[in-house]
């Protein structure tokens, strides 16, 4: 097995070797960046988790259950969760889910916010105040490079 992908709202479930890190894929759902992203992965034993779903109704009101708890599952199942905040979309859902799950859980975290993301002054004072060892990665290829670094250590530590 190597990288591979999870996507909402799937409930197929694989066996994911002991080891073998579940990264979360969290952020604005305006882009297609999560497609981009997941491929500079593919020399590594990962398994993303994907909340991006391409039949998604904001209408159906079933979707929405069907996909708030998929994410929350994911979310909570994963061992590292990546936070991807661009322009275009102050993605109340992700800040919801950053505040939660990544400021105050204490595991591995990487966030990405570009620099014309609106709500970007507040992310950075909350991050400071809630997690001081995480740093706000402004580049994409920051953002990659981090990811990779996360991964590695956390595989590391299960050793």
């Amino acid at each position: 097995m190597g990288m591979n992908v999870i996507q909402a709202p799937n409930k197929n479930t694989i066996e994911i070797a002991k080891g073998v890190p579940k990264v979360f894929l969290a952020g604005c759902a305006n882009t297609d960046w999560r497609k981009e992203f997941v491929t500079k992965f593919e020399d590594k034993f990962v398994v993303f988790f994907d909340p991006k779903r391409n039949d998604w109704n904001l209408m159906d009101a079933s979707k929405t259950l069907e996909q708030i708890t998929w994410e929350f599952k994911h979310l909570r199942d994963a061992d590292i969760i990546v936070y991807h905040f661009n322009a275009g979309s102050v993605c109340p859902i992700t800040l919801l889910e950053y505040g939660f799950w990544g400021l105050a859980y204490g595991r591995p975290i990487v966030v990405y916010v570009s620099d014309e993301y609106e709500k970007r002054r507040d992310i950075i004072i909350q991050t400071a105040l809630a997690r001081s060892d995480v740093k706000i990665i402004t580049t994409e290829d920051e953002f990659v490079t981090k990811t990779r670094e996360v991964i590695e250590d956390w595989t590391n530590e299960q050793r």
